[in-house]
């Protein structure tokens, strides 16, 4: 299974984190750097927004700082929150084995967007039966319709 990439909002929550961290430190970024088993130039560039962030800084960031790898991304840790991104997950999935993009799932079921869907599969909003079922029905609507 390929890893799905950090959404933006995931990012500027983790760099967040990361900034407390080199405030704790003097603002000094060897310190940080040392803190966290990382090098001072790949904490510099997380920090300034010139690269992503990797597995590798995500679980040194939790053992460094206690705190699970969610939570320093900041998604939910309540146990609802975490269903919805299972759930979310899980729809992803299934949408991905029928090959149903997100732009033909979101036009079969026409009352969501592009952006909807990836919010649905990140977990970011909670789906009652009904529209469960229609988000269902969308993703075999959109596998009956391949050539």
């Amino acid at each position: 299974m390929r890893a799905t990439p950090l959404t933006e909002r995931e990012l500027t929550h983790l760099r967040g984190v990361l900034t407390e961290l080199y405030e704790q430190n003097g603002r000094h970024t060897r310190k940080t750097a040392k803190a966290i088993g990382w090098t001072k130039a790949s904490v510099s560039d997380v920090l300034n927004g010139r690269c992503g962030v990797g597995v590798g800084l995500l679980t040194r960031l939790a053992r460094v700082t206690g705190r699970p790898i969610d939570d320093l991304l900041g998604r939910s840790t309540s146990p609802a929150g975490m269903r919805r991104r299972e759930v979310g997950e899980s729809l992803r999935c299934l949408r991905e084995t029928f090959h149903a993009s997100p732009g033909a799932l979101a036009q079969v079921r026409r009352f969501a967007d592009v952006e909807e869907v990836r919010r649905i599969e990140a977990g970011e909003v909670a789906l009652n039966r009904e529209e469960l079922t229609a988000y269902l029905c969308g993703i075999f609507a959109c596998a009956n319709t391949q050539p």
